[in-house]
């Protein structure tokens, strides 16, 4: 518990420093701390916690953290959970004081910076599934603006769904129903050009059910197209099953906007498909002028690890260019 308190101490402190910074000290371009400010507060904040808390949890402060440092065999599985539990709450509590603090400036609109959507699919025959998403982006006229989003999904089927009467095993592993249950959080912060994120999904492990408990989609099946914040270009918990997997993301933009760079790296930890990795990198080019409208894309991605992920379950290149026009 103590461990955990620190932690949970040590985030707060980090999202109230850094974040803060970023809110009430970090305007852009005008008179401000700008970037260098920002980074130095965040440098500060990490160092300051690192003196006070690491001989007792190890200063992690960030998912990221612990879970390279588990994988690396330098911590222990077992905490990886509460660990990241405390470092959510701590994150979560520092936001409520930015929060109160900020809505006193002139102009702050709470509504404004809050997004959601809610909708349901019926995949006639094979299951029912239901999703939630709600977002708040902390709009703090600095350009520098905080936000954190939360999505859960559930889906069902009986024993009258299509896999269960045939008895198809997904991931290998059959069942008697179809059950699935899904939630995932981001945090990260938009900046001028660009933004940066860290994001967190888990998928319950459902005895019984088709694949312990994946997703079942039948119009994404071994193609990542679902809806969860860790999801990369061709790789997902929706082909993976039962698991947790966190994945961090930086985009920026160059050239007036028209050119976006987009570099992610992404970690999977599954039940039924080991455990693997991927990054990848997305470069995109939108024409102006006569040519507008027209837009070049190449999506680069390497996958590394897992069961009967990748052939030979060694390492996968794809790379995929994309042109497209809007009318």
């Amino acid at each position: 518990m103590r461990k955990l308190l620190a932690e949970a101490i040590g985030t707060f402190w980090l999202v109230l420093g850094g974040c803060g910074t970023a809110i009430f000290s970090a305007a852009f371009p005008q008179v401000g701390v700008g970037l260098l400010g920002v980074a130095f507060a965040f440098g500060l904040t990490v160092l300051t916690m690192a003196y006070a808390i690491g001989p007792i949890s190890g200063c992690h402060l960030n998912p990221a953290v612990t879970v390279g440092l588990a994988a690396g065999g330098r911590f222990p599985k077992a905490d990886i959970v509460p660990y990241i539990v405390a470092q959510v709450i701590g994150a979560i509590v520092a936001a409520a004081v930015l929060y109160f603090i900020a809505r006193g400036a002139p102009g702050f609109d709470a509504a404004n910076g809050f997004a959601g959507q809610a909708w349901y699919y019926d995949f006639i025959n094979f299951a029912h599934m239901g999703y939630l998403e709600g977002g708040y982006t902390f709009k703090t006229g600095s350009g520098f603006d905080p936000f954190v989003k939360a999505q859960y999904l559930d889906e069902s089927g009986g024993a009258g769904t299509t896999l269960v009467v045939n008895q198809a095993p997904l991931f290998g592993v059959p069942g008697s129903r179809v059950k699935s249950s899904a939630w995932g959080g981001d945090v990260g912060v938009n900046i001028p050009h660009g933004s940066f994120d860290v994001a967190y999904n888990k998928i319950g492990t459902h005895n019984g059910a088709v694949g312990d408990g994946a997703i079942i989609s039948p119009y994404t099946a071994a193609y990542a197209t679902d809806p969860l914040y860790t999801t990369s270009m061709i790789r997902g918990l929706v082909e993976q099953g039962p698991g947790h997997a966190w994945k961090g993301k930086f985009t920026y933009k160059l050239l007036n906007d028209q050119l976006l760079l987009m570099v992610a790296y992404a970690k999977y930890t599954t039940q039924l498909r080991g455990s693997s990795h991927d990054a990848y990198l997305d470069i995109t080019y939108n024409f102006d002028g006569k040519l507008k409208g027209l837009s070049l894309r190449d999506r680069w991605e390497r996958a590394n690890g897992g069961l009967g992920l990748n052939p030979g379950n060694g390492s996968f290149t794809y790379n995929r260019v994309m042109i497209t026009y809007k009318f």
